[in-house]
């Protein structure tokens, strides 16, 4: 990584993250229902579009650190991330505004498997079977809708700042595991992921009562963290292909949280559980690749 894909994959990205939050969150209004349930519906979520669209902002800068300009439906699939963040920003800025539970799952599970869609399809059905296909985009669109929805109850109900956290370091300790699986790319947006949300967590540090809900912003970043799973399995030679879903795990972690009794506490657990989970599959890959290396070759990881 050269030092200016560094400053546009990890530096622009966070600090556009944490400066666009930090002023959203002087804007007037409410994120959250009352405690009490008073003057807002049990089915409503956040209200506002804003943060989904500071993420693709953020992202923009890490898609364009590793690719350059490029137009944003690219014919090499592999190059589709930029597009993928758009859908992703418009879906959570569109259900963010709507604010319903149910729509918010039924538009992730679409997303979902229509990124997988975009991204396997080109590849020959040698490498990737119909019913492969089939198998993961349905779990791509399952997974989105579900994990989608726990992080953001789960931040409707922990100290802002523990999200966030969760998903950086889901992002920065893959990063390795992805890189080891051939996909140098894929480790660089990984970490462009992790400086976003590490923006947000910075943002949720300096204006906890008041940052905006971050439900938009966990559409984009969970849509290209699972574009960027699939183009690892699909397209490159992976030494520990099961350690790719328990990545994909590790921000459920987040729910531990719930079980601190204290505000620091409660970040701690969420952050450091889904930070072991992602360990853990990171160290596999890492294991399985150095055992399955030929001595004599030296290793290729391309894009």
């Amino acid at each position: 990584m050269t030092p200016q894909q560094a400053i546009l994959a990890i530096l622009i990205p966070g600090v556009v993250s944490a400066t666009a939050l930090v002023a959203l969150s002087f804007l007037p209004g409410r994120d959250r229902p009352a405690e009490d349930g008073e003057g807002a519906s049990r089915d409503r979520i956040f209200v506002r579009p804003w943060p989904a669209i500071v993420a693709v902002a953020a992202f923009f800068f890490a898609d364009l650190g590793l690719n350059q300009w490029h137009d944003l439906w690219p014919k090499d699939a592999t190059q589709r991330f930029l597009a993928v963040g758009v859908a992703a920003a418009l879906i959570g800025a569109l259900h963010s505004l709507a604010g319903r539970v149910t729509l918010t799952v039924m538009l992730r599970v679409v997303l979902g498997a229509g990124l997988a869609l975009g991204v396997l399809v080109p590849l020959p059905e040698m490498y990737m079977p119909r019913g492969l296909l089939i198998v993961l985009t349905g779990a791509s669109g399952l997974w989105l809708g579900a994990t989608g929805a726990v992080l953001d109850g789960a931040g409707s109900r922990l100290p802002r700042a523990a999200v966030p956290l969760v998903l950086a370091a889901t992002a920065i300790i893959a990063a390795p595991g992805i890189f080891k699986s051939g996909y140098a790319g894929g480790a660089q947006l990984a970490v462009g992921l992790g400086a976003l949300a590490g923006g947000a967590f910075v943002a949720a540090v300096l204006r906890r009562r008041t940052l905006p809900g971050l439900s938009g912003l966990h559409t984009v970043w969970l849509a290209v963290f699972a574009t960027i799973l699939l183009v690892t399995y699909g397209y490159q030679e992976v030494p520990a292909w099961w350690a790719l879903p328990i990545m994909a795990v590790a921000p459920l972690g987040v729910v531990a949280g719930l079980f601190g009794k204290h505000r620091l506490l409660r970040v701690v657990l969420a952050g450091l559980v889904s930070a072991v989970i992602v360990v853990g599959a990171t160290l596999a890959v890492v294991a399985s690749a150095s055992n399955n290396a030929a001595p004599e070759e030296e290793s290729y990881y391309g894009y």
